[in-house]
Parts: structure tokens; C-alpha cells; sequence
């Protein structure tokens, strides 16, 4: 912006780039009304910038249900990102039963610790911890779950992988154990623009994939994200659009 002002042209230019930035939030700001940025299940081995918060607000909508989520998290302690949110769904509270919606209602809280760095090492490695309590639907009230992400760096960090190994804690005693896994990568296309992809697969569940896109509009600070969903089967679509807000190191 210091030399936005030696010609006509560039401030010219410079004001349509801030008009579309303008128009890309006012979009998305209309969108989530529809669908509701962490579109990726697959985790990376990272935490948030130590003594730093962000806040991952993302939705998705399958045609007929939507989730809406925000999760706020912070590293402020021992280097460990903690997150407290929720998600509000229009799903049904009893299956079958389309009259009783938003029966989704949860409560996430998390920890994660990271015991590599992936910018340093090129590869890093770590373990979450944390659970889903489900305020209406009473047969899975609580979800504890844990799981190990990996990531690995190349090309200049132009290409990262992410795998998870997870595992859900047994919700009531008559159900099943359910493990996870997922594996997952960021290619950078542009300085602002990665393109995203991931497939992975949960116990009793059909094996799903994502591609997707990831927009900087703010570097560094603002993040878009939009993905397309489905099972490798198909007829399980949806859609995702998330924003990602960086704050700044506070101490």
C-alpha cells in the first residue's frame, strides 16, 4: 500500500482488489445463512502461533441438513492449542421424525499438543484429546475421541501431507469401539491460493473423500475455505464454506 499512490492506474487497482475482498466476506456472509475454515476432517500436525488465538467458523449442508460450527482456540499455555465451541445443526432430534429439527447441539472442547515443527523439521507429529457432548440426542450424549496427527513438508513447504490414527472412547457400554483414519494434502497453487484433498475412513461408516480450495484473503489472517464432499460410493454429497480468523500474538 506505500506506493499505492504514485500512479492513477495502480489505486485503480488497488480498489477493485479491496472491492472484491469486500464481495468475497458479503457472499459468505449470505452463504453460511445456508450452509454455515476447517472444511478438512483430516487434522494437520500443527498448533496456533504460541500466545495467539484463532477462530474456525465453517458450515455444511447436504441438501437437506446443515451444520454450522465455531470453535474457537488458543495457545497459551505449554504450548498446547485448547478449543472450546460448538455446532448447531437442523437435523432431526429423533430419526424419522422431520418435524423436531435442530436436534443437533453440541459442545466441543479439545486439546491438542504438537511434539515436532513441522516449519523447522519438515515433519511434526502430535495427539489430541477431547470430547462432543450432545445436549439432545441421548444415545450418543457424550463423544470422547483422541487421535494422533502426522504431517510431513516437501517442495519448500509447497506441498504438505496430514495423516490421523483416531480412535473414539466407548460412548455407552453395548456400543462398538470406532477407529478413524485419514490422510490428506495442501498443495500451494498461488502465494494466497492452496488447493485441498483428503480421504478417510471411520468404522461403520462407507470410506469418504474432499477437494477442495484454500483462499488467504487477508495473509496470514483471513482465510476462505470451500470444499465438495462425497463417498467414494457416492450418494452422500455435500458441500462446506468456512472462514478462518488468525489473531495476533498477544504477550
Amino acid at each position: 500500500m506505500k506506493h499505492c499512490f504514485k500512479n492513477l492506474k495502480r489505486t485503480q487497482n488497488l480498489t477493485q482488489t479491496r472491492a472484491k475482498q469486500v464481495l468475497i466476506l458479503l457472499i459468505l456472509c449470505c452463504f453460511s445463512s445456508l450452509y454455515a475454515a476447517r472444511p478438512m476432517i483430516t487434522d494437520d500436525a500443527r498448533v496456533v502461533d504460541r500466545h495467539s488465538c484463532q477462530l474456525e467458523t465453517w458450515g455444511v449442508y447436504d441438501g437437506k441438513i446443515g451444520e454450522y460450527w465455531a470453535i474457537p482456540g488458543c495457545n497459551l499455555l505449554f504450548d498446547i492449542e485448547m478449543s472450546l465451541g460448538g455446532m448447531l445443526s437442523n437435523a432431526p432430534i429423533e430419526q424419522g421424525n422431520e418435524d423436531r429439527r435442530f436436534g443437533g447441539r453440541e459442545l466441543i472442547i479439545g486439546a491438542k499438543k504438537i511434539f515436532n515443527d513441522l516449519d523447522k523439521d519438515r515433519f511434526s507429529y502430535g495427539l489430541v484429546l477431547g470430547n462432543a457432548y450432545n445436549f439432545k440426542r441421548s444415545k450418543y450424549r457424550n463423544d470422547h475421541y483422541l487421535y494422533m496427527p502426522i504431517s510431513a513438508a516437501f517442495f519448500d513447504h509447497t506441498l504438505l501431507l496430514h495423516s490421523n490414527f483416531g480412535y473414539k472412547l466407548e460412548r455407552m457400554p453395548q456400543d462398538s469401539h470406532i477407529y478413524n483414519v485419514g490422510l490428506g494434502l495442501e498443495q500451494q497453487l498461488t502465494n494466497r491460493v492452496w488447493i485441498l484433498g483428503e480421504s478417510f475412513y471411520e468404522r461403520f461408516d462407507r470410506a469418504k473423500f474432499q477437494l477442495g480450495l484454500r483462499i488467504w484473503i487477508v495473509q496470514d489472517k483471513i482465510q476462505l475455505d470451500g470444499t465438495y464432499g462425497n463417498a467414494f460410493r457416492g450418494g452422500e454429497g455435500w458441500v462446506s464454506v468456512g472462514l478462518r480468523f488468525l489473531g495476533p500474538v498477544m504477550f
